[in-house]
């Protein structure tokens, strides 16, 4: 019996006459890709998609849908094709794959190469948390 990972695909896009196809193909791609990589494992998929929201806004409905979700530990990864996608804050970006670790769950940003799964993705979250860390310290 094969082992069940839910995957969660958030796609988003600031206008409403954005092409969300790019990010559907990357993601499509992705996916394949893991299947290739792990036939043991069933992947179920569930889209998330805000059309036509800022990612500074982080009241989007598809978003809410996603924590909520996260919060009923109804999902194993939650893959983006990028980290602007997730949110443009960086401050809410973190906080945001905090909340995603808290629930035991795994994140990955295909085109910046991050996958908290592995340590080189740890890694370079922490990176980018420390410099983060650093430019708040410095605004204040």
């Amino acid at each position: 019996m094969k082992e069940i990972k839910k995957l969660g695909l958030y796609i988003r896009s600031s206008t409403n006459n954005q092409d969300l196809l790019l990010q559907k193909d990357k993601l499509n791609i992705y996916i394949n890709y893991l299947r290739n990589l792990n036939p043991n494992f069933e992947y179920l998929i569930k889209e998330y998609i805000d059309e036509g929201w800022s990612g500074r806004n982080m009241e989007r409905p598809a978003f809410l849908r996603l924590i909520n979700d996260l919060k009923n530990n109804s999902l194993n990864f939650v893959i983006v094709t990028k980290l602007d996608r997730l949110s443009r804050s960086l401050q809410d970006l973190l906080n945001t794959i905090k909340e995603i670790k808290d629930h035991n769950c795994e994140f990955i940003a295909i085109d910046n190469n991050i996958d908290t799964s592995t340590s080189q993705g740890r890694l370079l979250f922490h990176i980018i948390g420390s410099f983060a860390e650093f430019e708040r310290e410095v605004i204040r």
